[in-house]
């Protein structure tokens, strides 16, 4: 699929999949990703910027929030860590947009090829 791609999905969904998650579980992860959307990066700067200052307010909310995923995930059997630094809103802001937001198959290749290379430097 190329051009007018229609099909999109999460990332996480995949994931879960995989992990031959039940129901309770996704809705569990799905609930408390929707409660990180101030982490979201497709926004105009204003609100990015927003968005920063009510994280740093209420870090301790949204980090508690990040660290269980994490946890949550690496019980089920991720090998890895959703967000990688929960301290950072820009680091966190970039792993929720990856494993989170709805992506076309090209969009997802272009992340993970991404991904890879940060890994690399």
């Amino acid at each position: 699929m190329a051009y007018g791609e229609f099909k999109t999905e999460h990332r996480i969904t995949n994931i879960m999949n995989e992990l031959n998650m039940d129901d309770d579980d996704v809705r569990k992860i799905y609930y408390t990703f929707d409660k990180l959307i101030i982490l979201k990066k497709n926004l105009p700067n204003t609100f990015i910027q927003m968005n920063q200052q009510t994280f740093l307010l209420d870090k301790e909310i949204y980090v508690e929030k990040m660290q269980w995923i994490n946890e949550f995930m690496k019980s089920k059997g991720m090998q890895e860590c959703i967000f990688t630094d929960v301290d950072d809103f820009f680091t966190s802001s970039e792993d929720y947009d990856y494993y989170y937001e709805l992506k076309t198959p090209t969009q997802y290749k272009k992340d993970e090829e991404e991904r890879k290379e940060k890994k690399k430097k």
